[in-house]
């Protein structure tokens, strides 16, 4: 049976979810505890496992990624119940299916009021920052740092709260240095922490850095 691109782009991300839930847990269940883990969580829209060299892709080299899958855990066998933007991301905020958090199309409907990992991990010490695509109605919560990104490939508008400015730069590179500026804030800190790094560059009409530009277009 084949399966879909979008239904590729998401499956992995579902198994994250899960794994992100099970470290709240963990972190609830024994919150007077040392050494609590730092969290990054790295989600890359649309990527799906053919754009990925650990998943033995034909298309591309990612050798970071690689680095990180052979250091780690791959999830080969994992599943999910809605591949569509907004949905995929309400459901690895809850761990719910689309039908209990009520985003069941890119439109509205999210239930903001329900519990997510990352309200659970701030109520349990953890600094918490979400950076990048948000995809949602409703404003980031449960964070107490968030900078949305909207506009595109190139020179996206970086959203706060109470603000909005323009960037300049490829979207990769300056969400890239919008999380590096907040973990090096946080170097001095005992206090753990969970970041949530939304890329979206993979996302359909795939246009490259201009350091890139080059590898991929003709002429």
């Amino acid at each position: 049976m084949s399966v879909s691109p979008c239904f590729q782009a998401f499956r992995l991300m579902a198994a994250l979810s899960v794994a992100l839930a099970f470290v709240a847990e963990r972190v609830l269940a024994s919150p007077s505890q040392g050494g609590r883990p730092n969290i990054v969580f790295i989600y890359a829209d649309d990527h799906a496992q053919r754009a990925v060299g650990c998943y033995d892709s034909p298309l591309t080299r990612t050798p970071s990624i690689d680095r990180l899958a052979a250091e780690g855990v791959r999830f080969t066998s994992s599943f999910v119940g809605n591949s569509i933007c907004s949905p995929s991301r309400a459901t690895v905020l809850t761990g719910l299916h689309a039908h209990a958090h009520g985003q069941m199309t890119n439109s509205g409907g999210f239930r903001d009021e329900l519990p997510t990992w990352p309200k659970l991990l701030r109520a349990a010490g953890y600094s918490t920052a979400m950076i990048g695509k948000w995809h949602l109605p409703s404003e980031p919560s449960g964070f107490d740092h968030w900078v949305i990104a909207r506009g595109g490939y190139y020179n996206p508008d970086l959203i706060r709260p109470g603000s909005k400015e323009r960037s300049t730069g490829y979207t990769t590179e300056v969400l890239t240095d919008q999380a590096l500026s907040w973990l090096e804030e946080r170097a001095e800190s005992d206090v753990p922490f969970v970041l949530w790094l939304n890329h979206a560059a993979a996302h359909r009409t795939w246009m490259p850095g201009p350091s890139y530009h080059d590898r991929f277009v003709e002429g």
